[in-house]
Parts: C-alpha cells; sequence; structure tokens
C-alpha cells in the first residue's frame, strides 16, 4: 500500500482546484500531454483544451447545485480536451467509489456523443475519446495500479477495428505500475518528493502545487474542504 506523506490539512495535489488548475490552464498543455502520454503510450499532437480552468466558473459550478442537476451528462469535475487524432477526459473521483466505473463512461460517452452532427457526415464526425481516471480508494482486488479497459470480442480477445473509447483507472493506493512515469505520478499526487530523473512535465506540475502560489479566492476554496477534515464532495454542500 502506498501511503500519503501529508497530514495536515487538504493535499493540495487531490484537491479538485489544483487538479484543473494545474492540467487544464492555458500554458499547461504540455503537462496534460504528458500524463496522457504516459498511460496511453502516445502523445496527443495539437493538444487544445475544450474546459480551460477558470477560478470564477469553478466557484458557479460548486455553488449552482441547480444547475448541476440540469445538466447531469456534463461531470463539473473533469478535464476536457481534444487533439489531433480524438478526445481527452481526465478525472480525480474521489467521492463514492461505487460510481467510478460508471462515472467515467458517462463522461466518455458524453465526449464520444458530443462529436456527432459536427459536419455533413455525422458518423465521420466521431472520434476515438481516451478517459483517464486517478482514483484515491481502489476498487478492484489486486495490487495493480492501472488498468486500461478497451472493447473486445469476449471470445477471441480481438479489439474493434476502431477503438473507440479507452478507459484508464489509476489507484493511488497500490504498489504495482507498468511504468516507471506511473511511479512517478503516484509521488506527484500523493505529495511525494519528485525525483531529478522525473520527466520535466512532472516536475513542472510538481512546482504549482504550492500553498503560496494560490490566488486569495483559490484558499477560500480550498478552505471550505479543510473546515472539519471534510471529503471533497461533502466540503461542496457546505
Amino acid at each position: 500500500m502506498v501511503e500519503n506523506m501529508k497530514n495536515d490539512g487538504v493535499d493540495l495535489a487531490l484537491s479538485e482546484i489544483l487538479f484543473k488548475k494545474v492540467f487544464s490552464s492555458k500554458g499547461n498543455e504540455h503537462i496534460l500531454a504528458g500524463l496522457f502520454g504516459d498511460f496511453f503510450g502516445f502523445t496527443p499532437e495539437e493538444l487544445r483544451l475544450t474546459s480551460p480552468y477558470n477560478i470564477d466558473s469553478f466557484w458557479q459550478n460548486h455553488n449552482d447545485s441547480e444547475k448541476a442537476e440540469r445538466e447531469p451528462m456534463h461531470s463539473k469535475d473533469a478535464i476536457y480536451a481534444e487533439f489531433k487524432n480524438g478526445d481527452l477526459v481526465a478525472e480525480m473521483q474521489i467521492g463514492a467509489k461505487y460510481v467510478f466505473e460508471s462515472k467515467s463512461l458517462l463522461n466518455a460517452a458524453h465526449s464520444f456523443s458530443a462529436n456527432y452532427n459536427k459536419n455533413d457526415d455525422r458518423h465521420k464526425s466521431l472520434r476515438p475519446v481516451y478517459s483517464l481516471n486517478i482514483l484515491l480508494e481502489s476498487i478492484y482486488h489486486d495490487d495493480l495500479a492501472v488498468r486500461h479497459f478497451v472493447m473486445k470480442d469476449m471470445h477471441s480477445d480481438r479489439q474493434m477495428n476502431m477503438n473507440l473509447i479507452s478507459i484508464v483507472f489509476f489507484e493511488l493506493g497500490k504498489e504495482h505500475v507498468y511504468h516507471r512515469n506511473h511511479g512517478y505520478w503516484q509521488m506527484y499526487f500523493l505529495n511525494m518528493p519528485i525525483p531529478e530523473e522525473a520527466p520535466d512535465y512532472i516536475k513542472d506540475a510538481a512546482s504549482q502545487i504550492k500553498r503560496e502560489n494560490l490566488s486569495e479566492e483559490e484558499r477560500k476554496l480550498l478552505n471550505r474542504y479543510e473546515r472539519a477534515g471534510l471529503s471533497l464532495e461533502q466540503a461542496e454542500a457546505l
């Protein structure tokens, strides 16, 4: 079991605010591209954020519960981006773990179907979706930290000719990883020191999760999470 070294207050790398600030701020596209490259095996080219970080909209999303109920298809916590050959969805899932799988599929399906009708040939406008889900709690009973799901034939184990939806679960509390960079990302999310030999994009991400780098509004939002040691989703109700 991998332990989180931070015990005082909210781990900034695990907060929704810093997750979106680090991975979906304009100018940080290389960090998001590096994250997806490490888990899907390719570097997204011509990456463009479709839901860039904005602290004002973050406050609105967390205060407007009626809006959230009206738009259940769009996760307020997810990061959405597009690149030359498909779409990306990234989410930090910390709440009730029994919804992790269904929520990840819902977000991927939303992103996939959103492209339908974007040009004259409706079906050709559909693009592959790559969904990365970072989990603090484990949902599979083994020591594998990374799970990569694609559509396959049950009998031959053959993938579909077009791999339209790929979903990765990254369970932070497990020790067995397939790539050295997966271990570096565990260190990042669990507030451990990042080794010098880690890729620059991971070190760039780590350099941005310092409390002194937060704006006053960001500190206010984090303070809601820290009161009484509430989980992120519980704090939204305050």
